[in-house]
């Protein structure tokens, strides 16, 4: 997408909120099987999204420490899938990174021509306002905690 265009309907009052957005479905699985939770995205007016477009990144802290893989179900919900391969307390921390897709913008055509070959030393206000970077908490809380129990040996092994 070009820098400076904006979609019909994507304007800043619809984008997500972490503070609004929620977790509505948990599904914690013993170590060694996937588990999984879904975020619905809201917009800072409680405004339930229909769309996608939102980057969504959750990281598992524990005894094992892991980031799960986000996927964009494209209605405004994203599931956030992880495999925990040792048992004990663990702490998902949820974080909004961007919304509507502002992440994915291409800079300007002459943005590393105008600065220093790392894009630096820009004039202030070349692009505009930079406020797409939201790295916002999910729901306002810095973690949800969670239990991962040790996994059940369903077959048993004697005489095999």
């Amino acid at each position: 997408m070009a820098w400076g265009l904006v979609k019909d309907h994507w304007g800043k009052t619809n984008r997500s909120s972490a503070a609004t957005s929620e977790i509505i479905f948990k599904d914690i699985r013993p170590a060694g099987e996937f588990s999984k939770v879904f975020i619905q995205s809201k917009t800072s007016d409680n405004r339930t999204k229909l769309i996608g477009g939102d980057t969504w990144r959750v990281y598992v802290r524990g005894p094992t420490n892991i980031a799960a893989t986000v996927f964009d179900h494209n209605n405004g919900t994203y599931e956030a899938l992880f495999l925990i391969t040792e048992p004990g307390v663990y702490q998902l921390m949820i974080y909004l990174d961007y919304s509507l897709c502002d992440g994915f913008k291409d800079p300007p055509r002459n943005w590393f021509i105008i600065g220093d070959y790392q894009a630096r030393q820009q004039r202030n206000g070349v692009v505009g306002p930079l406020d797409e970077y939201l790295v916002k908490h999910a729901n306002g809380e810095l973690a949800l905690n969670i239990t991962v129990s040790r996994a059940q040996l369903k077959v048993p092994l004697s005489g095999k």
